[in-house]
């Protein structure tokens, strides 16, 4: 027989940790203490694994993981509360950020004059 999937509040809480760890490595943020968070969502793992939990303690668990994230990255859960049209926004600016980086990483085939450009444009976006 196959092997049931893992609940997914296991995975959510998992890919919580996942990331956690690798912004950790990215050392992108500086007054962000990433190991602590880290360490947080690994004894909230240990807590909750193993374990069935009712409804209630699920959207527990799924509050105090959104609670150690917005501590940790120092948010106000107000800021972080966007409209569709906000999300929409955001992604966009993430994707042409993400375009950037590329970009550079790959320097040799862009230009410094059409990296310049599409980091002006996004900057006036």
């Amino acid at each position: 027989p196959l092997p049931r999937p893992r609940p997914r509040r296991d995975r959510d809480r998992d890919l919580a940790l996942d990331r956690a760890r690798d912004l950790d490595c990215t050392k992108i943020f500086k007054d962000v203490n990433l190991k602590s968070l880290v360490a947080k969502l690994e004894a909230l793992r240990a807590q909750t694994s193993n374990r069935r939990l009712s409804r209630q303690e699920t959207f527990k668990l799924s509050r105090d993981v959104w609670k150690l994230w917005l501590d940790a990255l120092h948010l106000d859960s107000e800021l972080v509360n966007l409209s569709e049209a906000e999300v929409e926004t955001l992604t966009t600016y993430l994707n042409a950020n993400l375009l950037l980086v590329q970009c550079r990483q790959s320097a040799v085939r862009v230009s410094t004059a059409a990296r310049k450009a599409l980091e002006a444009q996004m900057l006036r976006a």
